[in-house]
């Protein structure tokens, strides 16, 4: 029998795209999953740092799952597979990149895959730089964007079996915005959520568990600001927008009138583990000053 071939769609963009990939795989090997596939990139013809993180989550997902995954990409490497193989994909995830050449772009974080308890680290001395690299501004105008990306990392320790996460950060200096993508690999929020309240779809899950106070943990510690922070500084503070799925569900978060408002993203398939991704105008980071000690002699 030959090996299945997972064709991915050819934008890696939005997540009701990304979230039909399993599905048919699900259908057609409902009893027993093959012990190899072949993850098919040769049609890319768009991606965006959520399709990175995405992507990055499905062969963690199959791997876990004890299936062999072969990155194929094709004879002709288009400008999305250039674009990823500049990321740092292929050469994480298959081994090697796909050119000898491939570097990291400087508008990109370049793809990581960060534990949780070298999370903190790796943003204050690598992400917080490249973000003040593309954004000129001192470095207290990003302290509440840096503790809402310490929230993504606290996320994976609160709702994932897995201490791992995936990010990729991209700007667009056009469109004056960065968007930055985190996965995990593990059981999902809307899964850990439903633990606790077993009655809500997996969409209001992930709504629940944006609500300022929530948690799983029976008695929780204080791990941080909570994802409402995150709500609160990206999307009210910047006017941007957060998308979560996990699972079957997905909700959009905006700006509406001075207020967080959830809608629910239709026709989602599957998403293994969880998926964020976050949008900021850049022309919204408030400015703030560098504090000046004041000496005394």
């Amino acid at each position: 029998m030959p090996t299945p071939v997972i064709h991915l769609p050819s934008r890696l963009c939005d997540m009701q795209t990304l979230s039909r990939v399993l599905p048919p795989l699900f259908e057609k090997y409902a009893d027993s999953f093959p012990a190899e596939v072949v993850v098919d990139f040769s049609g890319l013809r768009f991606v965006e740092p959520v399709g990175v993180a995405f992507a990055t989550n499905l062969i963690h997902w199959l791997r876990n799952g004890g299936i062999q995954c072969k990155l194929r990409a094709g004879a002709v490497l288009s400008q999305p597979l250039r674009y990823l193989d500049d990321s740092g994909f292929f050469a994480i995830l298959r081994g090697e990149p796909l050119r000898p050449f491939a570097h990291v772009r400087p508008t990109t974080t370049g793809m990581k895959l960060i534990a949780q308890e070298r999370s903190h680290a790796w943003i204050e001395q690598e992400l917080s730089p490249w973000l003040m690299r593309q954004v000129t501004l001192p470095p207290p105008s990003f302290y509440p964007l840096n503790t809402c990306f310490v929230e993504l990392f606290n996320n994976v320790a609160d709702h994932s079996s897995k201490t791992v996460g995936c990010i990729f950060g991209q700007h667009y200096p056009n469109r004056r915005e960065v968007v930055v993508a985190f996965s995990d690999f593990g059981v999902g929020l809307a899964s850990r959520v439903r633990e606790v309240e077993s009655q809500l779809t997996e969409s209001d899950a992930i709504i629940r568990a944006c609500d300022e106070g929530f948690s799983t943990r029976g008695n929780p510690k204080n791990r941080g600001a909570g994802l409402r922070y995150l709500l609160d500084v990206v999307v009210l503070a910047c006017n941007g927008n957060v998308t979560i799925s996990s699972l079957g569900g997905s909700v959009k978060f905006r700006n509406v009138e001075g207020a967080v408002v959830p809608s629910i993203v239709q026709g989602i398939g599957y998403c293994p583990g969880t998926t964020i991704e976050l949008c900021i105008p850049t022309a919204n980071i408030r400015p703030e000053a560098d504090e000046v000690e004041d000496f005394q002699w």
